[in-house]
């Protein structure tokens, strides 16, 4: 009996130290491919940004004039943003499992890139009294209908992240930091745009003649627009990083695990 005992209590010693062994080298293979990847992604955003800044491109005042190869850049990107957000929400790549920070910024990039058509209605609008009057007012019509947009797709959000919400409430927290940060940059610049075209010195008199000699429309004023253009475009980025994370991550998952011992 105490022969049986004593085997028993070593055959188990050496499974426990055998299964330490083997998950140690899980951890360590998961870490390692979670160091090179980032490293990866950061001499990517690295090598890309020097070919930017090294590239001599110019943008115009309106991008979507495509008078310049900046212009066509910017605008390929802005729409790609959508493209890829829509792809991997309802296309091949939403085969692959997403983790929740990811499915929140697809949320928020199709929020976003909602908004930024609002101003495409009045993009010939011509320098002239009435043409400027129509740029304002599709202006105002942009900066309330994205506050309602961030309103629904916050609460979309929510309601796409509700098993995770069940798990932490912290994710509420999270899912609302991109939603406010952006509230608060619209609300503070309708607040600047308003003051603007309501001064005094707004007259139609002088800014027509200015901007028919600048060759821009009205929409130079709205700042707000081009700013929800650079953040898709920093969506862009983030969200390609996350499906090569998740091919990357999926393509490694043997490796990682290694064999299974007894």
């Amino acid at each position: 009996m105490n022969r049986e005992y004593t085997k028993m209590r070593h055959d188990l010693g050496k499974k426990n130290v055998v299964n330490g062994h083997s998950k140690w080298g899980q951890n360590f293979r998961s870490f390692a491919v979670i160091t090179l990847f980032i490293l990866g992604i950061v001499l990517g955003i690295a090598l890309i940004s020097a070919a930017f800044l090294s590239f001599p491109f110019e943008v115009s005042v309106n991008i979507f004039t495509w008078k310049t190869t900046g212009d066509v850049i910017l605008t390929a990107l802005w729409g790609i943003s959508g493209v890829v957000a829509i792809w991997t929400l309802f296309g091949s790549f939403s085969k692959i499992k997403r983790g929740w920070i990811q499915h929140i910024l697809l949320l928020y990039n199709q929020t976003v890139f909602v908004a930024t058509l609002i101003p495409l209605f009045v993009l010939g609008a011509p320098a002239t009294v009435f043409g400027v009057q129509r740029v304002i007012d599709n202006t105002y019509l942009f900066y309330y209908l994205t506050a309602a947009f961030l309103s629904a797709g916050f609460l979309c959000t929510l309601f796409a992240i509700q098993d995770a919400i069940e798990k932490s409430n912290w994710w509420v927290f999270i899912a609302s930091i991109p939603y406010i940060m952006t509230g608060w940059m619209v609300s503070r610049e309708y607040g600047a745009y308003n003051h603007f075209v309501k001064s005094e010195a707004f007259r139609f008199d002088e800014v027509v003649p200015k901007l028919k000699e600048q060759g821009v429309t009205a929409l130079v004023w709205n700042e707000t627009w081009f700013h929800l253009f650079a953040i898709l475009l920093l969506i862009l980025v983030l969200l390609l990083g996350g499906i090569l994370v998740a091919i990357t991550w999926k393509k490694t998952a043997s490796w990682r695990q290694g064999k299974e011992k007894v």
